[in-house]
Formats: C-alpha cells, sequence, structure tokens
C-alpha cells in the first residue's frame, strides 16, 4: 500500500471513530457506495479480532444450531464451535498448519486449509474483508441504533443474498445469508478489535494419547461419536500412512454385531475401506486362501482380491480389522495403525 493511501485510510477511520461511526446516509448508490467503503475500510485496519456468534443453519428443512467463539490475529485463527448437544469442536490455524479437536476424543484431526463448519461463521470473523470484497450493497435502511444492508454476492465461488445488519461503530451485528436451498443466521453477540490476544491462542497441544487423523471436523465427529459407542477399541491409521478419512458408519450384521466402515482416500485418489469388528466371528474369507505375512510386528492375513488390490486382515487389541485397497497402500495402513479407545 502506498503511504499516501495508508494515510488516508488511517485518517478514515479515526474521523468514523471520533463520529461514533458512520453519518446517517441515504439509499441512493452513492449513500451505499460510501457505506461499504467506510465498513471495508475498517475491517481492513482491524489487526486482531474477537467474535462471539450465535449460529443457525436451515437446509431442506432441517434445522441446526450452534454457538461460537472465533479469535483472529493475522492469518491465525482460533475457532471454538459448540453444537447444540454441548459438544465443542476447536480448531486452530497457526498460519502453517490446521489442528482440530473435539472434546473427549480419542482422535484429533489435521487438515492444510481451515475447515468451513457449515454455519457461515467465516464470514463475519476472519473472512470479514472478504466478505465485504464479494457481496454489492443493493439497499439500506436506518433501525434502531444500526443499519439494516441488503446484499448480493458470490462467497466462496456461490451465489448469495441476504441482509447484514451494522452497527454504528460499524461493526456486524447480524447477518442472514441464502445460498441455494440454505438459509444461515448469524448473531454477533460481540465484535471486538482492541483486545490483544495472546499468542498461545494459536498453538495446539494435542491431548495425551490421542492420535493425528487426516479429516474434516464433520467426520472427526463422526469417528468421536463411534468411538464412544462401540464396544470395542477402534483401530485407525495415523497420518503417515498418507489417507484422508472421507466417511464413517457403524451397520449391525448377525455374523459380526456392530461394525465400524471407515472410507479413506488415498494420495493417489484409490479408494481403501476399512471395516472392524469385535474379535471373534472369522472373516468373510477362508483363513485357507489367504498368505500369512508380518506387517510392523503383527501377523496378517492377505489375499489378493478379483479386479486388483488385496484384502488384509489382523487382530489388534481385540479388534479385528480388515482394510482393502491397492496393495502399496494397504501395507502403509497396516504399518501405521494404533488403538485410538480402550
Amino acid at each position: 500500500m502506498h503511504r499516501h493511501a495508508g494515510w488516508l485510510l488511517v485518517a478514515l477511520v479515526g474521523l468514523l471513530a471520533a463520529c461514533g461511526g458512520l453519518p446517517s446516509v441515504s439509499g441512493s448508490p452513492s449513500g451505499l457506495a460510501r457505506l461499504h467503503a467506510a465498513l471495508a475500510a475498517r475491517a481492513a485496519a482491524a489487526h486482531t479480532l474477537t467474535v462471539r456468534v450465535a449460529a443457525m443453519r436451515d437446509s431442506q428443512q432441517r434445522t441446526s444450531y450452534a454457538s461460537a467463539v472465533v479469535k483472529v490475529s493475522g492469518r491465525r485463527v482460533s475457532e471454538s464451535l459448540t453444537n447444540a448437544a454441548g459438544r465443542t469442536s476447536t480448531t486452530v490455524d497457526d498460519g502453517t498448519n490446521v489442528w482440530t479437536y473435539q472434546s473427549g476424543s480419542s482422535q484429533y484431526g489435521v487438515e492444510s486449509s481451515l475447515p468451513t463448519t457449515g454455519y457461515g461463521l467465516r464470514w463475519v470473523t476472519f473472512d470479514w474483508a472478504g466478505f465485504l470484497r464479494s457481496v454489492r450493497f443493493e439497499h439500506q435502511k436506518a433501525v434502531s441504533g444500526a443499519t439494516v444492508i441488503s446484499f448480493r454476492g458470490q462467497l466462496a465461488g456461490q451465489a448469495a443474498s441476504g441482509s447484514l445488519t451494522v452497527s454504528k461503530a460499524l461493526n456486524p451485528v447480524a447477518l442472514k445469508l441464502h445460498e441455494g436451498a440454505t438459509t444461515m443466521v448469524l448473531k454477533v453477540d460481540a465484535f471486538t478489535t482492541t483486545v490483544p490476544i495472546p499468542g498461545s491462542t494459536f498453538r495446539f497441544l494435542p491431548p495425551s494419547g490421542a492420535t493425528a487423523v487426516n479429516t474434516t471436523p464433520t467426520v472427526l465427529s463422526a469417528l468421536t461419536t463411534a468411538t464412544a459407542a462401540l464396544s470395542y477399541s477402534v483401530v485407525v491409521p495415523t497420518v503417515h500412512a498418507g489417507l484422508v478419512l472421507e466417511s464413517v458408519d457403524v451397520v449391525r450384521s448377525a455374523t459380526y454385531g456392530q461394525e465400524l466402515l471407515m472410507q479413506y482416500d488415498a494420495s493417489s485418489g484409490a479408494p481403501v475401506l476399512a471395516t472392524e469388528w469385535k474379535a471373534g466371528p472369522a472373516g468373510p474369507y477362508a483363513k485357507g486362501s489367504a498368505t500369512d505375512v508380518v506387517v510392523d510386528g503383527r501377523t496378517v492375513a492377505e489375499r489378493d482380491v478379483p479386479g486388483g488390490g488385496v484384502y488384509a486382515s489382523v487382530t489388534v487389541s481385540g479388534t479385528t480389522v480388515v482394510v482393502e485397497g491397492p496393495s502399496g497402500t494397504v501395507g502403509a495402513t497396516l504399518a501405521n495403525l494404533t488403538v485410538a479407545s480402550g
């Protein structure tokens, strides 16, 4: 930024602060443009941000609620989301790495970029400036102590519209966002840009004994729920296996009881399926048809699968683990198994 432009920005922010916010403007194009510019200037000037939000998401007649506390300092973000059941998921982005941990979990998620929450929290927190760049204001009206603005634009590549309410101090108070068949309503309970945030906020210390899994918060939540519900230990490969956990499901069968199904994607894009049950019932293939090999100190029954790939079965801490997929990927999976819960 040129020094002259930066001086103008500081002067504008100072003027707005001195006046207690933006003076009353009309709904004319010029008035909307001045309001938009003033909001963008204030957003650009914020170096730290602490926000408390209550959120609602309605999609295809399914409604969910959550509350969140989001703290931002530069490119670093700490986001704690609590769902209606009272379970809190915390995501920390230190600017290079991203971790997600759900309270009470035996695993934590590792990703390369900050995941979405599904509630659109980013648009009134760490991506507030991005929201303003991505929408155009269509109309505004004054209400008690605030201004309500209708908008339309593209958010993260998706058409969006709705209404934004800002305070006299030019802080977001509420956001109603329509994206296709989904509506999100955010109520901002606190929006602070002046309170310093300790650097420790953006450091993640894994809980003792927890396993790192490359997955999203949604799938991590499903894995945490499954881990708590099953009567046997859940076994997962660590991130060193090079897999991304895409889905988790628990099914019941007459032979194996509760089965845990985990769908992974290898770095090559090939699918890898892991199935687990309480050790006891034999696997679906006759033992004599498989070859015993030793992987990471464990005896594994392995056989080729028609159409390519291998089937491998091993018992870990009283849990039968069956992995199906490309030979090299299955080998890496078996070499990095760890017990996530006992």
